[in-house]
C-alpha cells in the first residue's frame, strides 16, 4: 500500500501560520540585535589590548630587521 505525504496545511490543520512566523522571527531579531549590540560596545579587556599591542610591536621588530626574542617580549 502507497502512503502519500501532504505537504501543506488544510484550513482545519493547526500549524505556524505567516504571521506567527513572522513575529517569532521579528522578535528573535530584536533579541539577537540587543545583546550582541551589548557584546560589540563592551571594552576591550586590558590584558588582551596589552596582548595586542605586544604583538604589534613585535610584528614591527620583525619588519625592521630587528627581530626580538621570545624572551624579550614574552606572551
Amino acid at each position: 500500500m502507497k502512503h502519500e505525504v501532504s505537504t501543506h496545511f488544510s484550513e482545519t490543520q493547526v500549524g505556524p501560520n505567516e504571521q506567527d512566523l513572522k513575529t517569532v522571527s521579528d522578535s528573535l531579531g530584536r533579541q539577537l540585535r540587543a545583546i550582541y549590540g551589548e557584546l560589540v560596545s563592551a571594552p576591550v579587556p586590558d590584558r588582551i589590548l596589552d596582548l595586542l599591542n605586544r604583538l604589534q610591536t613585535q610584528d614591527h621588530a620583525r619588519a625592521s630587521g630587528a627581530e626580538a626574542t621570545d624572551e624579550e617580549t614574552p606572551l
